[in-house]
Formats: structure tokens, sequence, C-alpha cells
């Protein structure tokens, strides 16, 4: 029989990116830059969770809404490429979508090879997620779903997430 989880938490697509220096870099000056995507896919821990159960054999059900963007399209995709059953994941225009960006460059001080983050989201420069509400979406969700997961898996104190928790358990 196959194990179950269900997912809930920070979902994010993670870019890659390194900087090359076509003209070299000189430490302390401002150097031109090239930026190059590596990776484009699903990330964060929930997402990462996710999307590495199913490869072990256990059935994952994420709980998500994104939004309408590229990037919240890519989510949803991403999740089901990798093995995920999707029925509770949503792309809805009041959905949140974040990104998380990692640029592999030089330090202008030292010269040495950094990595600088950063979050966000589609059109805006914070990040942007859209949870389970726990005064009414979690119990709903809850007293909809026709199976009991083997695991419950969140990443996230959000009272959405707790009140699953305590109903999952």
């Amino acid at each position: 029989m196959v194990k179950t989880c269900i997912c809930a938490g920070k979902f994010a697509i993670d870019i890659i990116k390194k900087r090359t220096y076509p003209k070299g870099f000189v430490v302390g000056k401002r150097n031109k830059f090239v930026e190059e995507v590596f990776k484009e896919c699903i990330g964060n821990t929930c997402g990462n969770v996710t999307t590495i159960l199913p490869y072990l054999g256990v059935q994952t059900f994420p709980i998500a809404h994104f939004d309408m963007s590229e990037q919240g399209l890519k989510l949803t995709s991403d999740l089901k490429h990798y093995g995920a059953d999707i029925r509770f994941v949503q792309n809805t225009p009041k959905g949140g979508t974040t990104l998380f960006e990692c640029v592999h460059k030089r330090d202008k001080n030292t010269g040495d090879w950094i990595r600088a983050y950063r979050q966000f989201s589609p059109g805006s420069r914070f990040p942007k997620r859209k949870n389970l509400r726990g005064r009414d979406e979690a119990s709903a969700f809850l007293a909809n779903l026709d199976f009991t997961p083997d695991v419950y898996f969140f990443d996230s104190p959000e009272s959405g997430f707790r009140v699953l928790a305590e109903g999952l358990r």
C-alpha cells in the first residue's frame, strides 16, 4: 500500500543565477556583468519535500494557492511533473507566488565568489503567499477531506496549518 502525505507550507520558484564578467573583474570597481539563469524550478522547504517524496514512493498532496502569473502556473506544473497529486492546488487571481533568487557573483571588495539572496513576487519586490485561514478555510478543508494521510508535513507555523495538524492527529 502506498504511503500518503499532505504537505502545506512554503513553496517558491527557485531561480539560480551566475554572473559572468566579460571584460574581467577588478576589485573595488563597478564591473559590467551578464547574469545567466542556470535553474528555475520549484523549491523552498515544502516544495522540496513535496517533490522528493514521490521519488521515494510516497504519494504527496500539496495544499497551495498560487497566483495566475507565469511563475504561479510553473509551480503547479512542476508539482505535477514531479509526481504530486495536485487536487488541492489552485491558481487564482488572489493567490500568492513567491520567487527565491540566488545569484552567484563576485564580492566587489574582495573578488571572492559569494551568493546573494532575495525573495519577491511577480510584479512586487515583496514575497506573497496565500495560506489557508485557520478560522474557516482549514476546518472546511478537513470536513471535505475524503481520506486520512499517513503523514502531515508543514513547515510554517501559520494558524491554518496548525488547525490542520490538530484535525489530522
